[in-house]
């Protein structure tokens, strides 16, 4: 049995509506991008949302708008996230104040965070909930995390990735939803090299600031808008086989983006389901320890998460009997190792 770590659920309707936006004779950002932003704008409760090339220009955006808005220069940023979170402050300018994570839900912790010029980005790690309670501008990083109604009312920037693993996807792409129609106008300039058009389709334009190629493709915008009609039952499933995990595992794990294991002996584990025909990944290996930020912090619980942390496949097309299997072979291989 070969069950991979990650599977995207698509099928001809993907495929047609690629197809529809490539005969349309519009295949950059267009119609199809501008009808996905508001399919997507709905269905997590905001008033806008912006499509974007990846999920990583959607938090480098969202910093360079709150740039724009108050006098920021530092960052807070959990160090157990993709090196990208941090990555995209460093890129504007900030300093990175790395935070340690709670414990049961592997988020960012709030009581860390410094509150004058400073943005908090709390990832919603493994589809978890992060606690957005601080006292300064905040970023959200979703990428793990897309629920129905979950912006409505949030003043703050929401980051979205549709990668390839994501629950649901485009291949590359992002998203940042928003309720502010000055950060919707401000951000929609500043993905295609901060350019103002003339209404009307007036052929006249002004530079209005520097800003950067982060726009996206109607060909993806149409397999985004496909993925999205799906995105309830996939959920439906993925909640299904995370219960299904936790009864057959004895865990109370409750994102369902990725699920996560504990072995003290890491790489043995993930070796010995790669034998068994199971493939596993690791989220996430803590930035601050890595020798591209030379940090000297000590940060307990990230680091002690850090070491042992171990994602099951996890995808809606896993059947029932493959969910019994990784089941089946992750107590077993445990139980081994401790032997």
């Amino acid at each position: 049995m070969k069950i991979p770590f990650s599977k995207p659920t698509f099928n001809e309707q993907e495929v047609k509506a690629a197809n529809r936006a490539i005969k349309s004779g519009w295949i950059t950002s267009g119609p199809v991008t501008k009808e996905f932003e508001k399919r997507f704008a709905k269905y997590v409760g905001s008033k806008y949302a912006i499509f974007l090339n990846s999920g990583t220009s959607a938090i480098r955006l969202a910093i360079e708008w709150n740039k724009t808005k108050y006098e920021i220069k530092k960052a807070y940023v959990p160090s157990l996230t993709f090196a990208a979170t941090a990555h995209e402050a460093y890129h504007a300018g900030l300093d990175v104040i790395w935070g340690d994570v709670d414990e049961n839900t592997m988020c960012l912790d709030p009581t860390g965070c410094p509150e004058k010029r400073v943005i908090a980005i709390p990832v919603h790690l493994t589809g978890n909930r992060a606690n957005t309670a601080y006292g300064c501008p905040i970023v959200e990083d979703s990428a793990h995390l897309i629920e129905e109604g979950q912006c409505k009312n949030n003043k703050n920037l929401v980051c979205f990735s549709f990668y390839a693993t994501k629950n649901m996807t485009t291949g590359e792409g992002g998203m940042i939803a928003t309720n502010s129609k000055e950060a919707y106008d401000w951000l929609m300039k500043a993905r295609h090299h901060g350019i103002n058009r003339q209404p009307g389709g007036s052929p006249i334009y002004e530079v209005e600031f520097i800003g950067w190629k982060a726009n996206q493709s109607d060909i993806l915008a149409a397999i985004g808008i496909a993925q999205l009609k799906k995105l309830p039952a996939m959920n439906r499933r993925r909640a299904k086989i995370v219960e299904m995990y936790n009864n057959g595992l004895d865990q109370s794990c409750g994102g369902l983006h990725l699920y996560p294991v504990y072995s003290y002996q890491r790489e043995k584990f993930v070796s010995l389901m790669a034998k068994a025909g199971i493939q596993c990944s690791i989220h996430f290996r803590p930035l601050h320890k890595m020798m591209a930020y030379g940090s000297t912090r000590d940060l307990v619980t990230t680091e002690y998460l850090g070491d042992g942390l171990v994602s099951l496949p996890l995808f809606p097309s896993m059947t029932n009997e493959q969910v019994k299997y990784v089941i089946e072979q992750a107590k077993l291989t445990k139980l081994l190792l401790q032997l």
